[in-house]
């Protein structure tokens, strides 16, 4: 050892023995302090009691249902359904039982289920009986039939509605298919499915080729065909008992060519029924509206003559939306019950046609439009995006003067209200998200359109999306190569439907409510677990929420979505949700008919609160 490394460590040994002298004789100072422990735990403790207790009081002030609720308002509030759980157990499909003889099958001696052609694929084949004028003995009703009875397979329900009495296809009988798709059951039209399948909706002047106008013989009253066999009588029927409706008949001297000499109505629509069951609907002919803006979403400009002089135009919504479960609408005149003494003239058309409006200008209908804040009057759109307003942009004086309402008396004698766009409901569609499972890797093109706009796109959204598509439902950005779970979208539209039916759900209960209906509405796994976990920190500012889900149809109409290869099954799943005070009583929807998800698949949820 050098004399450096030994004089080195004799410091190194001197160091450590003075710093071990130093501890021995400070460790006695270093006593644990106690009291200066127990003030800042205690600090600790209260500061926090008093966070929490500040949390929690606001939490309760803001859900907590009122004290005053009465037994007719309990029973407006969805329970969760009730479910018996047992000790585990196999299912019972799965259990052996080893005392009992069991008889072994050989796999060899079970004979194979053959399986049915497609009724789509068998369409494709060119009928080898050339089109005729058929006559049919049809049925006063349709019979219902079992759908695993049929010769072929895809149809979702089936019905007997006659037997054909001529020609090469005598004896045969007629059924009325059904599909499902698009979130509902619809008709395919009619079919004889022996000796071969052949779609026979065309054959039948009394079915398919009903008059397209209609007029009264005094020509007071005039209709216009505006839908082609969209649905059956069953279907309205049935609704009826859904909606605690009824349906009417309508007659006037001029229905001649009309099957059963008369109209029948519902929910302030017009239907003829022809001898199959299907039917067609008509609408009122609107003199001063142009044919192409008649429409179920039609919003057309109205120009009239104001007494006061001046000549007004403004856009109005013309048509109430009623859907019929079979995932079409008809186009309803939005009918009030009023009396003529509430009106008074306020202008007339070119055509003349006398317009007006309600004499009372503190009519609660005007109170109600002036206050509903999710309309564009809540919206300030002057730096180009959408941004809320608290208060209506219009004086109540500027209000009346826009004419927000206008009223005209149809030949029907019913007072048809017509609202002025600016006032129409305005929604933005939170969090509409896409996921796509298609078979196998797929490069896709997707489009979708508000029929406002975005708000926001997750990724951006140019001329649409161009993704990667694979079947775990991971989709891939083609420009940036990014990936995700789903394509994201925000977005406004206008014209979107209040609740009329739905569920009254506590605040508390909104997690069970969504677990038991979205699986009704076609969701599952993940895209249940994404919808609650986003909803439910959005649904906490009322004790009680109505929730309802918009018809597939109408998101169709809202916001198109488009793709440019065509998915076997389509699910969009929209969510309406309004804070509540109190329960109130809303009739419960029929829940949709959910086709198999098979082949390329695509998903939507999305949702909208109305304040």
């Amino acid at each position: 050892m050098s004399p450096e490394e030994h004089n080195q460590e004799i410091n190194t040994e001197e160091t450590v023995v003075e710093d071990a002298q130093n501890v021995d004789l400070v460790a006695p100072k270093s006593s644990f302090n106690w009291k200066q422990l127990s003030i800042i735990l205690i600090s600790i403790i209260v500061g926090g009691s008093i966070v929490a207790g500040a949390f929690f009081w606001k939490e309760y002030q803001k859900v907590q249902p009122p004290e005053d609720i009465t037994p007719e308002e309990e029973e407006m509030v969805w329970t969760p359904p009730e479910t018996e759980v047992d000790d585990w157990s196999l299912p019972e499909e799965d259990y052996i039982d080893n005392d009992e003889d069991t008889e072994d099958v050989d796999e060899e001696d079970k004979e194979p289920k053959e399986a049915k052609p497609s009724l789509w694929n068998l369409l494709k084949n060119e009928p080898t009986v050339e089109q005729y004028e058929l006559s049919v003995d049809w049925l006063d009703r349709p019979v219902e039939n079992e759908v695993n009875e049929l010769p072929v397979s895809g149809p979702s329900r089936s019905y007997t509605v006659g037997t054909i009495t001529n020609g090469s296809l005598a004896d045969e009988s007629i059924y009325l298919l059904y599909e499902s798709g698009m979130g509902n059951d619809y008709p395919s039209g009619l079919f004889v499915l022996t000796p071969e399948v052949i779609k026979v909706t065309e054959w039948m002047d009394d079915v398919s080729n009903l008059p397209d106008s209609i007029s009264s013989t005094d020509s007071k009253i005039k209709l216009k065909k505006d839908g082609e066999l969209f649905a059956a009588m069953i279907d309205i029927e049935d609704m009826r008992e859904w909606h605690d409706a009824t349906i009417d008949t309508l007659t006037f001297e001029g229905l001649e060519n009309i099957p059963e000499n008369q109209l029948y109505t519902y929910n302030e629509c017009l239907f003829a029924r022809t001898p199959s069951d299907l039917v067609v609907e008509y609408i009122i002919d609107i003199p001063f509206i142009d044919d192409e803006d008649e429409g179920s979403y039609s919003t057309p400009e109205i120009t009239f003559n104001r007494i006061d002089g001046d000549v007004m135009t403004a856009e109005y919504e013309i048509y109430d939306r009623v859907s019929y479960g079979c995932g079409s609408l008809c186009s309803p005149l939005k009918v009030v019950e009023r009396t003529d003494d509430e009106f008074i003239k306020t202008g007339t058309t070119d055509d003349g046609s006398d317009l007006f409006v309600l004499k009372d200008v503190y009519d609660e209908r005007y109170d109600a439009l002036y206050t509903q804040k999710n309309t564009r009057a809540f919206v300030d759109t002057s730096s180009g995006s959408y941004n809320a307003l608290s208060e209506n942009k219009y004086s109540y004086e500027e209000f009346i003067g826009v004419v927000p309402l206008l009223y005209w008396k149809d030949p029907l004698g019913r007072w048809v209200e017509f609202v002025n766009t600016e006032f129409i409901i305005l929604a933005e569609k939170c969090k509409p998200v896409i996921y796509l499972y298609p078979e196998e890797e797929t490069d896709l093109h997707v489009e979708v359109e508000p029929n406002i706009g975005f708000t926001k796109t997750i990724p951006e959204y140019k001329d649409g999306w161009d993704v990667t598509a694979y079947p775990d439902g991971t989709v891939i950005d083609r420009e940036t190569g990014e990936d995700y779970h789903y394509l994201y979208w925000a977005g406004l539209v206008d014209g979107y439907p209040l609740i009329e039916e739905g569920w009254v759900v506590t605040q508390s209960d909104i997690p069970a409510f969504f677990d038991y209906i979205l699986p009704l509405y076609g969701l599952q796994g993940s895209e249940i677990t994404d919808f609650t976990e986003y909803w439910e920190e959005d649904l906490d500012e009322a004790p009680y929420y109505a929730i309802s889900f918009v018809d597939q149809a109408i998101i169709d109409e809202l916001s198109p979505l488009t793709l440019d290869k065509e998915p076997d099954v389509v699910m969009r799943v929209l969510m309406t949700a309004k804070p509540l005070e109190r329960p109130i009583k809303l009739p419960q929807p029929q829940l949709p008919e959910l086709p198999e998800r098979e082949g390329f698949t695509v998903i939507e949820w999305g949702g909208t609160i109305l304040r």
